[in-house]
């Protein structure tokens, strides 16, 4: 059973990728959000007749909670490890402009005071995560793709074309339609016809991205970073790795 990994900060286009692999006839899409590959999983995998599963990780896939620690060598060289002790699973790392990010959970929780964002969402740890991320597109791994959301639409797709040769998918075009329906929480077990008219957390959260993730694909860049807050936008524009990555505040 070839085990592919999706990880990605909070609101940078994760679910929208594993949807698209899990769009390929051979491919097992786990709905809900994980960083373990359970004996439970894979067997319901095979009994759909699949050679592939797709899931996709809560952080970094050796971490269960959302937060990240802010020591970014750390980091660097247990991902090190972790691949080579995983060598047969693929994972791919992706990344997402930081004014899109925020100004999306600005959308979900409300511009937060003084700045702070719940634990796993704050600015300090999507920086650790850009660096992680520049780090390994820099230095390349045999099992670990990186791509940003932006290239999701460039170029004819061309760097979704290649992710999807690095994880033996065959490209087609009917990866990148919505007509399968795809769940991503566990209290909502259908999709809503209709946009829901909440997106606050709990069910109304749940039901709002099962509707916005069976949607069908757009290039969604800027449309969020409208509701990023003056304190964010600062952040970002004295940040070093968004300097780096080419990510100027919106």
């Amino acid at each position: 059973m070839q085990r592919i990994a999706i990880m990605g900060f909070p609101h940078s286009g994760t679910s929208i990728l594993k949807r698209i692999i899990g769009n390929a006839d051979h491919v097992f899409e786990y709905p809900y959000e994980t960083n373990l590959f359970t004996d439970e999983m894979i067997a319901e995998a095979r009994a759909s007749s699949k050679s592939a599963m797709v899931i996709k990780d809560i952080n970094f896939p050796w971490m269960e909670s959302y937060q990240i620690p802010p020591e970014t060598t750390r980091v660097v060289s247990e991902f090190k490890e972790f691949l080579a002790d995983n060598g047969t699973c693929r994972y791919v790392m992706v990344i997402k402009n930081p004014s899109d990010i925020f100004g999306s959970l600005n959308k979900r929780f409300g511009v937060p005071e003084q700045g702070r964002h719940p634990p796993g969402h704050s600015f300090g740890e999507w920086e650790t995560w850009a660096e992680v991320y520049a780090f390994f597109s820099a230095n390349p791994q045999a099992n670990l793709f990186t791509i940003s959301y932006e290239e999701f639409f460039q170029g004819g797709h061309a760097r979704l074309k290649e992710m999807a040769a690095f994880l033996d998918v065959p490209f087609a075009d009917g990866l990148l339609q919505n007509e399968r329906k795809s769940l991503i929480v566990e209290n909502v077990t259908d999709v809503p016809d209709s946009e829901p008219p909440s997106r606050k957390n709990g069910a109304d959260h749940g039901a709002f991205r099962t509707w916005q993730i069976n949607q069908p694909l757009r290039d969604m860049s800027g449309e969020s970073a409208r509701f990023l807050d003056d304190q964010t936008r600062r952040m970002i524009g004295s940040s070093k790795i968004a300097k780096r990555l080419d990510y100027a505040p919106c």
